[in-house]
């Protein structure tokens, strides 16, 4: 029953609409009018069926400032017609796009995805900034999930969320383990901070040179290349090499104190 309530033309029909009507007032215009949405169904069957209406909803409304894809993984079935990602996704000038293309053309030339399973982890799109769920989630589901919409970029200042399933208690209760707060009985005695780096300074076993050296290396942001750990390498090895060197108890006391 409840499936059949879900996958109602009807239903889908008045939620396209709101799916549609939702990007052109609030995503569109968001992140110098670069703002996507993502539409996270509840099935293959469900993605497939919300693809159509809401392209039946843009041609009818004759709207030309929207362009949808879709993504799920294998084939499914609706009725006799069976179909793919590959197969419901067609650039304007009627040629298909493939599925490894699809992350890359919702960002050059789409502007909402509806997806089923797929992309709800590990996608990174700074310019997704609306998210409309119509999918129970749960547990660390439900954080990887809304998580698709805190990567960072120039112009992005919100992000919008419109849940037809899952009330308020669901999602706190889903982020819950995650976000707890801790509270400290007392106040940080910030000099214990220094007085740790004055003693593991005491042993003479690394220098400031040698720390930004080496976090220049690490931390560089054109990314490490295959050189990269040897270079990293030959800057620690001069500070293991007088780490060695020093007594049982020197070593023993110098790792106590880094723990601290």
């Amino acid at each position: 029953i409840k499936n059949f309530q879900q996958l109602h033309p009807y239903n889908i029909s008045q939620k396209a609409k709101i799916i549609v009507e939702t990007f052109r007032e609030t995503t569109k215009e968001k992140i110098g009018g670069n703002g996507k949405m993502m539409v996270v169904t509840s099935s293959r069957l469900a993605a497939v069926r919300y693809y159509h209406e809401v392209k039946r909803y843009i041609e009818q409304m004759k709207y030309n400032d929207i362009d949808i894809l879709v993504a799920f993984s294998g084939a499914d079935k609706d009725g006799d017609e069976e179909y793919t990602e590959a197969k419901l996704n067609v650039r304007k000038d009627g040629s298909h796009i493939s599925e490894n293309q699809t992350k890359a053309k919702f960002h050059d030339n789409f502007n909402v995805l509806i997806v089923a399973e797929k992309y709800q982890t590990g996608f990174d799109e700074p310019l997704l900034h609306t998210m409309i769920v119509d999918k129970k989630l749960k547990g660390v589901k439900a954080v990887q999930t809304l998580s698709r919409l805190n990567r960072t970029c120039n112009g992005k200042y919100d992000t919008f969320i419109l849940d037809f399933i899952n009330t308020k208690e669901d999602i706190i209760e889903a982020f819950q383990p995650f976000y707890q707060e801790t509270y400290l009985e007392h106040e940080v005695n910030v000099d214990l901070i220094y007085q740790v780096q004055n003693s593991l300074r005491g042993f003479a076993i690394y220098s400031d040179t040698e720390i930004i050296a080496f976090s220049k290396e690490y931390f560089q942001t054109k990314g490490q290349n295959e050189r990269a750990m040897g270079r990293m390498t030959s800057i620690l090895k001069p500070i293991a090499d007088r780490y060695n060197a020093k007594t049982v108890d020197e070593r023993y006391q110098f790792r106590r104190d880094i723990r601290k």
